[in-house]
């Protein structure tokens, strides 16, 4: 079979996101090129294992469990719908990665981004918008999918709760995440403002909560995306970078780091867990970091020697 054939097969029946066919599609890219096999009866153990090679040539470990984990996946639902007898990508391991620490924001250059944001002269318009954008971030930890499928049906002002739908989770799961009290105050003016432009009577509960071109012509289409979100923090880590004189980066997955790691010193995992919509408990304990203090403070009950 075709590995493109497999993919739009499992496209066809198990329906995954568009995030997670894009994945598989750009994999199945990287393998054809690398091996340049493109039928699945010709993917041995040998062929595996020399892609792998040629993976961690270029790439760390942790890529080449990714595309190991997602090339089990599609063929393990191969194998379950009948079209495969065996799955070759069981015949390989994964490798022992090591675990880096996450990477975070600065508190104070957070604090920098907004007074950026908010000088007069607005170099990121529309500058109050991109506040409130970098807020719902640092505060919710929600990823960039989520963020850009948001809804005003999803936001309980009144109450505080964002509640995130399947349509933008990674785990096809819906929780809800309590909202603190001043993003709410921001969340309030965006609704303001947005209903400013369509009109007080308008209905406009199934509208993207976050819509910068209601706001900016410059963003093209009915609703804002991905890449433009990504386009914006990559014109804001820009600017703090010739201002600060070395490279600076800001994500969107960055501030989420930034609020696990810092709510992971407060103790209850399971609540972050919850938070965050992991599906393990050992992905939220990652963001849990040694503090040095309190390590010398155990230290102090060694005796002397």
């Amino acid at each position: 079979m075709e590995l493109a054939a497999l993919v739009d097969l499992y496209a066809l029946e198990r329906l995954p996101s568009s995030k997670s066919l894009q994945n598989k599609h750009s994999i199945i890219r990287i393998f054809q090129r690398d091996t340049g096999i493109s039928h699945t009866d010709r993917i041995t153990k040998a062929v595996l294992l020399s892609w792998r090679d040629q993976i961690l040539e270029r790439a760390s470990r942790t890529t080449w469990n990714t595309y190991l984990r997602e090339m089990r996946a599609l063929f393990n639902f191969a194998v379950a719908a009948g079209t495969l007898h065996s799955n070759p990508f069981l015949e390989v391991q994964s490798l022992r990665a090591g675990r880096k620490q996450k990477k975070t924001v600065k508190w104070d250059l957070l604090q920098q981004s907004l007074e950026l944001l908010e000088r007069p002269d607005e170099p990121l318009k529309p500058g109050w918008f991109w506040v409130i954008v970098l807020k719902t971030f640092c505060y919710t930890g929600i990823r960039r999918r989520q963020l850009v499928e948001m809804r005003w049906s999803h936001l309980d002002l009144r109450g505080a709760i964002l509640h995130l739908k399947v349509e933008g989770s990674k785990t096809r799961r819906e929780w809800d995440v309590p909202l603190v009290p001043h993003l709410v105050t921001s969340l309030e003016e965006l609704h303001k403002r947005t209903l400013r432009i369509y009109g007080p009577h308008r209905d406009i509960s199934n509208l993207q909560v976050f819509n910068a071109s209601l706001f900016n012509p410059r963003y093209h289409g009915p609703e804002i995306n991905e890449d433009q979100v990504t386009g914006f923090f990559r014109r804001l880590s820009d600017l703090l970078s010739r201002e600060h004189g070395e490279k600076i980066l800001i994500t969107p997955h960055r501030l989420r780091h930034t609020m696990a790691t810092r709510l992971a010193s407060a103790g209850d995992i399971k609540s972050l867990q919850t938070m965050l919509g992991h599906t393990d408990v050992r992905m939220t304990m990652e963001y849990i970091e040694p503090d040095l203090k309190m390590m010398r403070s155990m230290l102090n009950v060694l005796p002397q020697l």
